[in-house]
Formats: C-alpha cells, sequence, structure tokens
C-alpha cells in the first residue's frame, strides 16, 4: 500500500490556500501516492482577514464535496478522502451567539463555544476523517502574534498546554493536528521556546487521546518552513509511543500542490526510528494501517 497524505488545503474553501482539487490530484498521481484526505479549514474563531466571520462560514461543505466527487471520478486510482480541520474547537464566541456549555470528560463545564456548529459539521456522515487543531490562546492565532521575550513564549505556552487537555478530552476529532504549532512562530521570531517545560501537562493531554482511541498527526511543514523539526518532533514521538500511542497519520498541510506529501520519507524514517511500523489514515472515520516500506 502507498501512503496517504492526510492534511491537505484547497482554494477557495481555504482561503490561505493556492492549489485547486484537482491541482492536488494531479500532483498525487505524480508522485505515486495511494491519495490524500482534504481538511479543508473550519475554525471556531473569527480570521481578521476573511472579514471578522468565523471560517466555518466560509467552508461550503456541500460544495466542495460536490467538487470532491468530480474529482474522484476523473482519478479513479486514488483514494480521495472528505475531511476537515477543526479548529478551536472549544473558542469561547461572542455573548451574543453563546449557548449553554457542556462538560468535558471531567464533568466540569467547558467555557462557552460553538457546539451546534462544531458538532454539526462532526456529525457530516459524508466525512472520512476529522482533524482537530489548535491555533490560538487569548483569541488570536501564534501566526500573528508578536512574540517579545522568553518569558512572554513560556506563558502563551503554558496557556496553550492547558487548553490542549480540554482540547483533547473532548473534541469530536479523529486525529491532533501539529502539536508543536506554536513553536514555528516563537523560533521565527529569534526565541528559544521550549514546549518540554510543560511536559506533565502535554503528557495529560496526549493520554487523554491514548484513552479516546485518535491519531497524533506527524505534520511535516515544519521541515520545509524553517522549523527543523516535523511537527510534532522526535522527543514528543517518543513520549507518544511511550504512552501507549500507536495512531499516527502524515499530513503535510500542503496548501499549494508541490507542497502534497513533502518530506514523506524523512518522516516515515522518524516513525520508524521512534518504534512505529504503520501510518494510517482515515476512510469513513477508521483508521486505515499503512505498513512503512
Amino acid at each position: 500500500m502507498r501512503l496517504v497524505d492526510t492534511h491537505t488545503h484547497t482554494f477557495p474553501f481555504s482561503p490561505d490556500a493556492e492549489a485547486s482539487l484537482e491541482e492536488h490530484a494531479a500532483a498525487a498521481e505524480r508522485l505515486g501516492l495511494g491519495g490524500f484526505i482534504l481538511t479543508d479549514h473550519c475554525d471556531m474563531v473569527p480570521w481578521q482577514d476573511v472579514g471578522c466571520a468565523p471560517y466555518w462560514a466560509n467552508f461550503d461543505r456541500d460544495r466542495s464535496f460536490d467538487i470532491l466527487c468530480k474529482v474522484r471520478e476523473r482519478h479513479p486510482r486514488l483514494y480521495i478522502g472528505f475531511g476537515a480541520e477543526l479548529g478551536e474547537w472549544y473558542a469561547d464566541v461572542e455573548p451574543d451567539e453563546a449557548v449553554p456549555p457542556k462538560c468535558g470528560a471531567d464533568g466540569r463545564p467547558l467555557p462557552p463555544h460553538a457546539p451546534v456548529r462544531s458538532d454539526a459539521i462532526a456529525s457530516d456522515p459524508r466525512l472520512d476523517f476529522l482533524l482537530g487543531s489548535m491555533h490560538t490562546v487569548l483569541r488570536e492565532d501564534f501566526s500573528r502574534m508578536t512574540f517579545t521575550s522568553e518569558e512572554q513564549c513560556a506563558e502563551l505556552l503554558r496557556l496553550y498546554a492547558e487548553r490542549l487537555v480540554s482540547h483533547c478530552e473532548s473534541s469530536p476529532m479523529d486525529a491532533l493536528a501539529h502539536l508543536t504549532y506554536p513553536l514555528r512562530y516563537m523560533r521565527r521570531a529569534g526565541f528559544r521556546a521550549e514546549l518540554t517545560r510543560e511536559r506533565d501537562t502535554v503528557a495529560e493531554a496526549l493520554r487523554a487521546l491514548v484513552r479516546r482511541g485518535k491519531a497524533l498527526e506527524v505534520n511535516t511543514s515544519g521541515l520545509r518552513q524553517g522549523h527543523g523539526e516535523t511537527l510534532p518532533g522526535k522527543y514528543w514521538l517518543e513520549l507518544w509511543r511511550d504512552l501507549g500511542g500507536e495512531l499516527v497519520t502524515l499530513g503535510s498541510d500542503a496548501h499549494y500542490s508541490r507542497d502534497l506529501a513533502a518530506d514523506f520519507a524523512a518522516a516515515a524514517e522518524l516513525l520508524r526510528a521512534c518504534g512505529f511500523r504503520y501510518a494510517f489514515y482515515y476512510r469513513e472515520r477508521r483508521p486505515v494501517a499503512v505498513p512503512f516500506g
């Protein structure tokens, strides 16, 4: 079996992408992939560059699925899965949108968020795969933050790790995306930020994923974007393995067709070195194992 890229974006459903679904499919054919899963942004928080409307409002799942079905017909050899990247599932909403909070796995009420919208997405029977991602703390995406000191970075990572626990306990995701996402931007700004300071809290979050039978994504975008390692890297993958985690997915986070499955060979070698024998992709919300060749 051939590897499947489980994290891809297309325009116009992900406004920060430039590739069409057809362009991704053509690239997958050229690369000899088993296929890919479409995971366009479906965020529960406002993004300034899309008119302060939540990203979920821009994700026309019906239109996206119609396009996907047509591309499937033109590329019958490929597996083209229908998914979504559900970001900030827990997100607070404005008071006039607020709804009674749900409870987390520990029975405590979660903060007001967008359960109707997120649950409607998660329960879509057409979905093959649902990524869960965290891009923000304090209602601001790490990619848009201004970092000023090591102390500020450390405090932001503490808040991120704390929020990660409830996210992993309760999000309807199948896999957690790019665990070390904040480090990409902190290190790009010249800081030595380390999530390892929050090891115990992050381990609690990972244990929740293991208990729930969820997967951990190995996002290869860090290798091509100057971060120097996958998101997450070896340290966290070894911890995932030690905690009993077996399910890992490979995702390029491709917003351009040239990035589809980028650095998968390096990521597969890393996973083998950490003791993993398979990468997984999802079909109808169920994991499918692909042995490393």
